[in-house]
């Protein structure tokens, strides 16, 4: 069967059209395979995904990169942590007596080893060490007591500091300074090839997903930029094994970030320029503070950036990339802190609402509800290779597990990331998108939604320091209301000083105050007049809060529809006014409904006061009838009448 088909080149894209054609092509031959199969069932198209190659990753690949570099720099310095500094040459013999101690104890390659230490060059060791000897890390909570957790991989012995020893009665315990302090042993052999890095809760940390990454560092260069490398994130998390071998497997100097500067991003950013710092990671959170450094004409030595976002706009990326001359920003995705697609941010590029996720390091797909891979532009959930996941699904041989991330593939092959839904009396909506349309007001310094009591919208802004408040406010709130479905209800905008982070560098939604908490306190703000108390009173029994100020806005502290019913009855009741609903609409505030009602008081009052005057004069008039009436009576009985 032949065909062709005609298209508008100003409307369509030709690999657009390829694309359709491929998927009318499969749906076609699928027809004739099996023409009693369900419509649902059909395969619409082939993967609009180009997946990497499935090359073999060699056994230790990554060590045997680091080893070369030793070969090649041995004097050069590989690692930095306040003050102290390794060489290749001392890093490896470190490592290497670390790793022999593991084999003298007789663990087997593919053994599980936990981790039970303080951010330290000696932390890093061990790491290193571990994997040196063909086995995967457990990182464990500082602090005791340490239990062995549901799904938690049987551990084969701890590597601690001497104060934990005591906290580990029946796994064997190996004191970390001990193992580094004896003579250089015998070589470590080579050991069988184990693919999982490091074990973490909510997946396994695999060796080919990062020999992936540093493949295309490599190819593209970046170990050249990230001369030094500044490795942000904990030990306890994926992200840190990217930082620490990025530097380390292309001849750089990792530079582990003290703690006393981890925070707030606008320290660490003053800290990479300090002791220039070439490369670096930054969490979402901190890019903010970087391009508030730029505006200001901050000179930072970044060549290589870093970064995973969903909310952060790619305009505010590409005039950080123009601000910042020579720098490579690298954005991706992954979950929980791995890199499992890849995007070299383009400037030329007309930017996107959404900063695109690039293409994919590791097989993953888009699935729709019935898990069938959505066509090109068709939003679908992500799902990526990995056994892990209780939901996983096999497709062509392969488990694809469910990460709660939706996407879509752009025509150029891009992942654009929408993510995840929330939902809201029975509504649902991406609330990252939304953020990001925040975010890209210039006075916009941060923005986060999050949902309270599965009902309400709250959403929290940190505005520039040069914005007005009093007139910002206003311009989100119609953002909000021309991109928020009206059948979500109200939605509270709430006024911060700075987005509390957790030490991975993500939003702290814990600390983050409830509305009542970051309204204004002051005694201007509080109810002043009888009128207003009452009002007062009245809204925080239905809004269930203790304090309220009279410029609150009613829907932004709370309220909906339903409670404006219920605050009407209660005024109409308490003041016997003649109100509408759509009075208390207009007046939403304490101040302004109070100045309202006290002139529908007054102006009652008034009303009352023209009826009395009008009713005695009515009441004076008949009396005076009356006495006319019968003065007249009179005289006609007296017969003094003609």
């Amino acid at each position: 069967m032949k065909g062709s088909l005609e298209y508008n080149g100003e409307l369509f894209e030709r690999a657009s059209i390829e694309q359709m054609m491929e998927s009318y092509r499969m749906l076609l031959a699928a027809l004739v395979d099996n023409p009693e199969q369900r419509l649902q069932d059909l395969p619409l198209l082939a993967s609009p995904l180009a997946f990497p190659p499935e090359d073999e990753i060699p056994a230790n690949a990554l060590y045997e990169l680091f080893a070369s570099q030793v070969e090649r720099s041995p004097d050069a310095t590989a690692l930095v942590y306040e003050g102290k500094s390794y060489t290749y040459r001392e890093l490896s013999c470190k490592i290497e007596r670390v790793a022999q101690h593991l084999l003298a104890m007789g663990i087997q390659a593919g053994s599980y080893i936990g981790l039970v230490l303080e951010r330290s060059l000696a932390a890093v060791i061990a790491m290193l060490a571990i994997l040196r000897a063909g086995c995967s890390s457990v990182p464990l909570e500082e602090k005791p007591p340490f239990s062995q957790r549901a799904g938690m991989p049987s551990i084969r012995c701890v590597i601690c500091e001497q104060a934990m020893r005591g906290h580990f009665s029946d796994i064997p315990c190996l004191c970390i300074d001990e193992l580094i302090a004896p003579p250089a042993p015998l070589p470590v052999q080579e050991r069988e090839k184990t693919d999982i890095l490091a074990w973490y809760p909510s997946l396994d940390q695999t060796q080919s997903q990062l020999c992936r990454f540093l493949q295309h560092a490599v190819q593209h260069g970046w170990g050249k930029r990230a001369v030094s490398m500044g490795v942000w994130s904990l030990h306890s998390s994926p992200t840190f094994l990217y930082e620490l071998l990025l530097p380390l497997t292309g001849g750089g100097t990792a530079w582990l970030v003290p703690e006393a500067y981890r925070f707030p991003g606008k320290t660490y950013c003053e800290w990479l320029a300090t002791h220039q710092i070439t490369g670096a990671y930054l969490p979402e959170h901190f890019l903010p503070a970087l391009l508030r450094l730029s505006r200001q004409g901050y000179l930072c030595p970044l060549q290589l950036l870093l970064t995973q976002s969903r909310t952060f706009p790619e305009q505010k990326l590409q005039e950080l990339q123009q601000r910042l001359p020579g720098i490579e920003i690298i954005h991706g995705y992954g979950v929980a802190g791995t890199w499992q697609t890849l995007y070299v941010l383009d400037a030329t590029k007309p930017p996107r609402r959404c900063t695109p996720i690039g293409y994919p390091l590791v097989p993953l797909l888009l699935l729709d509800q019935q898990k069938q891979q959505v066509p090109l532009g068709a939003i679908g959930e992500i799902y990526v290779a990995g056994e892990r996941s209780e939901t996983a699904v096999m497709i062509a041989g392969t488990r694809f597990s469910q990460t709660g991330d939706r996407a879509r593939v752009l025509p150029d092959g891009r992942l654009e990331l929408i993510g995840p839904e929330i939902q809201v009396r029975n509504e649902r909506f991406s609330f990252a998108a939304v953020a990001t349309l925040l975010m890209e007001h210039r006075e916009v310094y941060q923005a986060v939604i999050v949902v309270r009591e599965k009902q309400r919208l709250v959403v929290y802004v940190v505005p520039e320091k040069e914005a007005e408040w009093a007139t910002l406010k206003p311009a989100l709130q119609a953002i909000l209301q021309e991109y928020i479905p009206v059948s979500f209800g109200p939605v509270s905008l709430v006024l911060l000083e700075d987005v509390p982070l957790d030490s991975d560098g993500a939003v702290c939604y814990e600390a983050l105050p409830q509305e009542e908490e970051a309204c204004s306190q002051g005694v201007e703000a509080a109810p002043r007049t009888h009128l207003e108390k009452e009002i007062a009173a009245i809204w925080c029994r239905l809004l269930q809060v203790e304090q309220i100020s009279i410029h609150d806005n009613f829907f932004d502290r709370g309220g909906h529809s339903l409670l404006m019913i219920r605050l009407h009855n209660e005024i109409q009741s308490l003041l016997k006014l003649p109100i509408a609903v759509l009075d208390l609409l207009k007046y939403s505030t304490i101040r302004e409904l109070a100045v309202f009602l006290q002139e529908c008081q007054e102006k009652q009052q008034e009303q009352e006061e023209e009826q009395q005057i009008a009713t005695r004069a009515e009441r004076q008039n008949e009396a005076l009838q009356k006495r006319k009436a019968l003065m007249k009576e009179r005289r006609q009985h007296d017969g003094t009448l003609p």
